[in-house]
């Protein structure tokens, strides 16, 4: 268990420097074609808020289930990836929708809520990240409610603030007790 936790941690190390290098070879290798595009340009400020709202709207979409929503707010294009908590790999947008169906039809009345959001600009890319809190009715009819890390890509994509790549995880069982019994922190408002 604890070799495997060193992987954990290694692995997560190398995820983050892994999305900071490709931010920063999309950021570098950006070219501004026209004038349209160069007046289209947002400022740092205006892309973390563009951001901002972008989360917003997700939980509300999220806690209703509602799928045209939330597939909104993710770009619709082949290259659109996802890795959720229940798969490997998601390519595409018809992946990414289709995982979301099966989601909201095996659980609805399930509540998401930020317990903290980040976002960091580079360039006309958003990095996304933060714990987020889940709660749904278990098998008993009781609420069970757990924390979970995310990171997403975001970008301008036609003039609208969207989610290229979506990552979303789980921390893993510690000897000392289930992750799920970390201390919680409240939600942010």
């Amino acid at each position: 268990m604890r070799n495997l936790q060193v992987i954990m941690r290694k692995t997560s190390k190398i995820s983050f420097i892994c999305i900071a290098c490709f931010l920063i070879a999309i950021s570098c290798k950006t070219e501004v074609n026209s004038t349209e595009e160069k007046e289209a340009r947002l400022s740092p400020m205006e892309l973390i808020a563009a951001a901002h709202e972008l989360d917003s709207l997700f939980l509300v979409a999220f806690n209703k289930g509602d799928l045209d929503a939330i597939m909104a707010l993710y770009w619709n294009d082949p290259g659109t990836s996802a890795y959720p908590p229940a798969a490997m790999q998601l390519r595409g947008f018809d992946a990414v929708k289709h995982s979301y169906r099966k989601y909201f039809e095996g659980n609805p009345g399930a509540k998401l809520e930020y317990v903290s959001t980040n976002n960091v600009p580079f360039s006309d890319v958003v990095l996304g990240h933060g714990i987020f809190r889940y709660t749904m009715t278990g098998p008993d009819g009781n609420p069970i409610s757990f924390d979970g890390r995310y990171t997403e890509i975001k970008a301008l994509k036609n003039g609208k603030m969207v989610i290229l790549h979506d990552h979303t995880s789980l921390p893993m069982p510690t000897e000392e007790g289930d992750s799920s019994q970390q201390k919680k922190t409240e939600p942010i408002q």
